[in-house]
């Protein structure tokens, strides 16, 4: 089984900048980085995540 990697501080930044991408823009916030890096799909999913909990009234 693989092992989990802990995020570099890279990709909590860009987990945390996407969450406030969404609290700030709503759906209409844009992922500032490269389509297919790891911190744009860090990005997208703190997006989401906040965009969940939204949705959850959390």
């Amino acid at each position: 089984m693989d092992e989990m990697r802990k995020p570099t501080e890279d990709q909590k930044e860009a987990y945390d900048a996407g969450a406030r991408a969404f609290q700030g823009g709503g759906d209409n916030a844009k992922n500032p980085h490269a389509e297919g890096s790891d911190v744009a799909k860090y990005w997208e999913h703190g997006f989401l995540d906040a965009q969940k909990a939204s949705c959850h009234g959390r």
